[in-house]
């Protein structure tokens, strides 16, 4: 009986050492979640993989002009890079993008070909889901442009894979 009411407390001191670590995980991620909303990017841009000799990449840009960029695939910068865009290069970026009407655009296109290069792309709050054959055609040199910025900008390597 002594042996029962010993095994009682130590499930109970477990129970309760198990709880509070949990309350005190949770509110870290609370706290976490509310940190990364204020670094939330003005404009990204991830171009999915494809059969073919597309880019792969991830790119954002915050509202100060802080560029990240992560090559995956045939692109010049393979790994994880950054940059600072200068005031002209942000202000025709914003420009660019203000101009195509993000919040009238559907939000996400259906997918044509499983193994065509699938864009997504967020400006302010909008995020669109497209590929190629059956995205807003105006944001087709819109991707062309953001090519050219990428390759012009002064990277500097996180990460480089070689």
């Amino acid at each position: 009986m002594k042996y029962l009411i010993i095994a009682g407390l130590v499930v109970m001191a477990c129970i309760f050492f198990v709880r509070c670590k949990t309350n005190t995980k949770s509110q870290t991620t609370t706290s976490s979640s509310s940190t990364s909303k204020e670094s939330t990017p003005l404009f990204y841009l991830k171009k999915g993989a494809c059969r073919g000799a597309c880019k792969v990449y991830e790119f954002s840009v915050d509202a100060s002009g802080s560029a990240y960029l992560k090559g995956k695939r045939n692109i010049e910068h393979i790994g994880e890079f950054t940059t600072i865009l200068n005031e002209r290069e942000l202000a025709s970026l914003k420009e660019m993008l203000n101009r195509k009407n993000f919040p009238a655009l559907d939000q996400e296109y259906p997918l044509i070909v499983k193994d065509m290069q699938q864009y997504t792309m967020q400006y302010k709050e909008t995020t669109l889901k497209f590929q190629k054959r059956n995205g807003p055609r105006d944001l087709f040199p819109v991707l062309d442009e953001i090519d050219q910025l990428i390759a012009k900008l002064d990277w500097k390597a996180i990460t480089a894979e070689k």
